[in-house]
């Protein structure tokens, strides 16, 4: 079942998108798109955020994603804050998805 839902937020995702391509979007698809992208940019400005001020702790980076997916959805109207609060912290889970894929398709096999 997950991983059904899974797609779906993805095959959505590519819908959105096209529409927009074809400039035919209504409202509630653009706000529905605007929404499934809180979770994605969120992680990109923390990234940002942490190469412009590497001294910042690590462990601040996923506490600010909540106000910045509130602060978005503030921003752009899109939602209440929050659910864009939610969906900022989302976006931290996406990042660790990630994260582990990468670390797990670089890490050497282990030898016996």
């Amino acid at each position: 079942m997950f991983e059904f839902e899974r797609l779906h937020i993805l095959w959505r995702l590519s819908s959105l998108v096209a529409q927009a391509r074809e400039g035919n979007m209504d409202t509630a698809s653009a706000v529905t798109l605007a929404q499934l992208l809180i979770p994605i940019v969120v992680p990109l400005v923390l990234a940002g955020l942490k190469r412009l001020a590497p001294s910042l702790p690590s462990w601040l980076l996923p506490v600010l994603a909540p106000f910045l997916g509130a602060l978005s959805a503030g921003l752009t109207g899109v939602t209440d804050l929050g659910t864009g609060a939610v969906l900022g912290a989302a976006g931290v889970g996406v990042r660790e998805v990630v994260d582990q894929s990468r670390k797990a398709i670089t890490k050497p096999a282990a030898t016996p």
